[in-house]
């Protein structure tokens, strides 16, 4: 299969998001919708994309359904020659096998993402995101390097935002605003002896004032 450069700008969306719905690949790519779709169909079929096997339960419920997309193990060498990714990395299996929970909530916020993506073309924003921030280089080799320690009712807890980017503004002054995104799809098995505003308060408070004092940023929670 000769990839052309619509295929490498594919490969690297998905890589970006880790799963993409069809939809959001054209909302993306622009062009032909149809010939998007037969290049998506080609490229699963030569290794370069999976389709993780959870979704299967929603077709056969019936309806019309926007088939979602990882990276399959052939897009790991692609992805070397970006300078992207080790070229071993063996994305097939993790994104054929992954759950529906997980599946779901990572489709969440690749649909919150495309939607400020496409937005911020429509209104001449650069959207910056968290691979392309600039952080010292300690910081920057970490697995994780967007944490923060709370403690929440006495336990210490790491928490990890789902995605992090920022905004940078152009109306006369230059400005840059950074954004923290928790998607919550009311899935956490808490069991809640008071409201949800007081079981949360603590870790929402910790969180929301180490971003405000060391970043100047805004968290989305949704």
């Amino acid at each position: 299969m000769q990839l052309t450069e619509r295929d490498h700008q594919i490969i690297r969306l998905i890589y970006r998001h880790r799963f993409l719905r069809s939809s959001h690949i054209i909302a993306l790519v622009g062009g032909s919708s149809q010939q998007i779709l037969r290049r998506l169909k080609l490229l699963y079929h030569h290794g370069f994309l999976e389709r993780p096997r959870s979704q299967i339960d929603y077709f056969h419920r019936g309806g019309s359904h926007h088939i979602v997309y990882g990276l399959g193990n052939k897009a790991a060498k692609l992805l070397k020659e970006f300078g992207i990714a080790p070229a071993k990395f063996r994305f097939g299996e993790k994104n054929r096998a992954v759950g529906k929970v997980f599946l779901n909530h990572a489709i969440l916020v690749s649909e919150i993402m495309v939607a400020v993506e496409l937005a911020c073309r429509k209104a001449s924003v650069d959207l910056i995101y968290g691979e392309e921030i600039s952080l010292p280089g300690k910081i920057r080799i970490r697995r994780q390097p967007f944490q923060w320690k709370v403690n929440v009712n006495g336990s210490k807890l790491t928490v990890f935002p789902d995605q992090v980017f920022a905004l940078k503004f152009k109306n006369g002054k230059e400005s840059c605003v950074f954004f923290f995104l928790e998607a919550d799809r009311g899935t956490m098995p808490v069991t809640r002896k008071k409201s949800f505003a007081d079981f949360v308060s603590p870790e929402t408070h910790r969180l929301r004032s180490h971003m405000e004092t060391k970043f100047a940023s805004y968290t989305l929670w949704l």
